[in-house]
């Protein structure tokens, strides 16, 4: 499910939390990627795009923002939580990211085998120094894996 913010500069600047991904990373495996072997890796992503065209929003992309996306996989009846997390730091002139974990099997996040996770992200925006506290915060779930020994 997708989110959009709006950080409250005079136009503001928009920021859509987009969708959430998984990507399996072998491409033999039989399954769908929303189901995973245990020993199969994959790599979780989250879209982020800021938009506006003021001359303060236009400062403001200027600045290196660290953009953290915490994904947290929750069980559906018994099985492990985890949290894997991801960061970047944006690039003056780009305002459309994706960000990735590393490669990882389900087995090295902690996910236990023959379970149903609901998958979800926070995305939490901070500038270098202007702010004391996150400009931005959104929240994208609405993805379901399936781990398998």
């Amino acid at each position: 499910m997708a989110t959009q913010v709006q950080i409250p500069f005079a136009p503001p600047l928009a920021v859509d939390f987009g969708s959430l991904n998984i990507q399996g990373l072998d491409p033999s495996a039989p399954a769908p990627a929303t189901i995973l072997k245990m020993n199969e890796q994959f790599e979780l992503s989250a879209e982020v795009k800021f938009s506006g065209n003021a001359p303060l929003v236009q400062l403001l992309m200027h600045l290196p923002l660290t953009v953290q996306v915490d994904f947290y996989g929750e069980s559906i009846g018994p099985g492990s939580e985890v949290k894997l997390p991801a960061t970047i730091t944006t690039v003056p002139g780009t305002s459309d990211y994706t960000v990735k974990t590393a490669p990882i099997t389900p087995s090295g996040a902690g996910l236990t085998g023959n379970t149903v996770y609901k998958v979800a992200a926070v995305v939490t925006i901070t500038a270098p120094v202007a702010f004391s506290h996150p400009i931005a915060t959104g929240f994208i779930d609405g993805l379901t894996v399936q781990t398998y020994s």
